[in-house]
């Protein structure tokens, strides 16, 4: 009889806690800024000194580029890459909570594998650092986001906030520096570039740097192109084509062919809802650069991280 009393205190104790850790987490959560983001901005300041700096704005900040002037092909790319299912989830991808737990159980690191948003939600309301608390705090506040905020909305947020180099966010920045062009021009080859370079933007920038794709690069370009390609934002035979293409800062490139519009049928499209449920989904539902079973050696949900200046957020070491 004791002992069964014992376990209803012990209980009782562990459901207070839990209780207790809801109401804090729940008062950390920033509803009125998530709330601003309905019809809001972001507006994003870099210095060497401080770092970026999110500041949530009515207006429209210079340099801003609406979901509809971005080319839907380059829209695509990111997106493909970076969260497979993002027009089907509702803002956290379970599977991946549930083995983000496991290792949390098994005294394990925390792993990445964030949604898109996910990384907008850490990276405008939250800190780096690697607690559970901050993780759950970071999964209320997202799924508050997602039953606020449009999807097109979320997605227009991320691609112009997002880093893409040393002190360069923004996708008008990006194309810019990469590709002396705005976003609405971009072709599906630029995109996956893009793509490319945000686990670690920094880091791969350096083919730009080089004025070459490096192997690894030119690898993850030609296999954006082809879960392009599966989820028909343009065909089969254009991703081939586009592989064999060099990006215009690439030294050596063939000009007649670099005048030709790359764009395709896709930047007359919207960006596809992925809905279907095609038998390759699971294959691409996220990317392989991503998985923790490599050497990863920075936090592949951040967006707003110079890996080569701050401490990773998560190691396998």
């Amino acid at each position: 009889m004791k002992k069964h009393k014992k376990t209803k205190i012990i209980i009782a104790l562990i459901l207070l806690l839990i209780s207790l850790s809801a109401g804090y987490i729940g008062i950390s959560i920033p509803f009125g800024e998530i709330n601003k983001l309905q019809k809001g901005f972001v507006k994003t300041t870099y210095s060497d000194e401080l770092g970026v700096q999110y500041t949530i704005v009515d207006k429209r900040p210079k340099g801003w580029s609406p979901l509809k002037s971005i080319s839907p092909n380059a829209t695509s790319a990111i997106m493909l890459s970076e969260d497979w299912d993002f027009f089907r989830h509702v803002g956290v991808d379970v599977s991946q909570i549930k083995e983000a737990a496991l290792d949390g159980i098994k005294g394990e690191k925390l792993r990445g594998a964030s949604t898109i948003s996910q990384q907008l939600t850490k990276n405008l309301f939250f800190s780096n650092d690697r607690s559970l608390q901050r993780k759950l705090k970071e999964l209320g506040a997202t799924m508050y986001l997602e039953n606020k905020v449009s999807k097109e909305k979320i997605l227009e947020l991320y691609l112009n906030v997002i880093q893409y180099g040393d002190g360069i966010y923004g996708i008008k920045d990006a194309a810019k520096h990469y590709f002396n062009k705005s976003p609405k021009s971009l072709t599906a080859k630029e995109g996956a570039f893009l793509a490319m370079l945000l686990p670690s933007p920094v880091r791969y920038a350096q083919s730009f740097k080089e004025k070459k794709l490096t192997e690894f690069a030119d690898e993850t370009v030609n296999n954006i192109l082809d879960k392009m390609a599966l989820a028909k934002v343009i065909s089969k035979e254009k991703a081939e084509y586009l592989k064999k293409q060099k990006l215009n800062f690439e030294k050596g490139r063939a000009k007649s062919r670099q005048r030709r519009n790359l764009s395709g049928i896709g930047n007359r499209q919207r960006v596809k809802k992925l809905t279907d449920g095609r038998d390759w989904e699971n294959r691409y539902k996220y990317d392989p650069d991503l998985s923790v079973a490599e050497e990863v050696k920075y936090d592949p949900d951040a967006i707003n991280e110079d890996d080569l200046k701050l401490k990773e957020e998560f190691s396998l070491e």
